[in-house]
C-alpha cells in the first residue's frame, strides 16, 4: 500500500469540516488502506505457497517475504483500528447533527469518491475489475 496524503485540515471548532475530514481520511482512506494491506499480505502468502505468476515479489527469498507479509498484516490491523475510530466518530456526528451527517453522505460518500479511492488503493472499480 502506498502512503496516504498528509492531512492539512484545520477544524477550528467546525463540526462540518471535522466530519468531512473524518469521512474522507478515516472512513474511506483508512478502510481501503486496511483492505489493501491485507490483500497484499494474502498475495504474498500465495507466492510463498508456490503460486505462479509474475509479481513484484517473485524474486524475493522466503524469509524476506515472510517479514513483508507480517508487516503488512500489522499495518492492516492498525489501519483497521483507525478506520473503526473514524466510523465511530462519524456515527457520533450523525447522532448529534443530522444535517452535517447528510452533507457528508451527499458530498464525501459519493460513488465517484468511493470509486476513486478504490481505484487508488486497490486498482479496482466497482465491478471488481482491474
Amino acid at each position: 500500500p502506498g502512503p496516504l496524503p498528509e492531512s492539512h485540515v484545520s477544524f477550528d471548532g467546525n463540526l462540518t469540516k471535522m466530519a468531512f475530514a473524518v469521512a474522507q481520511e478515516g472512513c474511506i482512506d483508512e478502510t481501503f488502506s486496511a483492505i489493501a494491506a491485507y490483500s497484499e499480505a494474502v498475495d504474498i502468502e500465495a507466492i510463498m505457497q508456490g503460486a505462479s505468476g509474475e509479481t513484484p515479489y517473485s524474486e524475493i527469498d522466503q524469509a524476506t517475504l515472510s517479514w513483508i507479509r507480517d508487516e503488512l498484516q500489522i499495518i492492516g490491523v492498525e489501519e483497521s483500528t483507525h478506520s473503526l475510530l473514524a466510523w465511530r466518530a462519524l456515527s457520533w456526528v450523525c447522532d448529534i447533527d443530522l444535517h452535517v451527517c447528510e452533507m457528508v453522505w451527499e458530498n464525501v460518500m459519493t460513488k465517484r469518491n468511493l470509486e476513486k479511492a478504490l481505484k487508488t488503493r486497490l486498482g479496482l472499480n466497482f465491478e471488481g475489475k482491474c
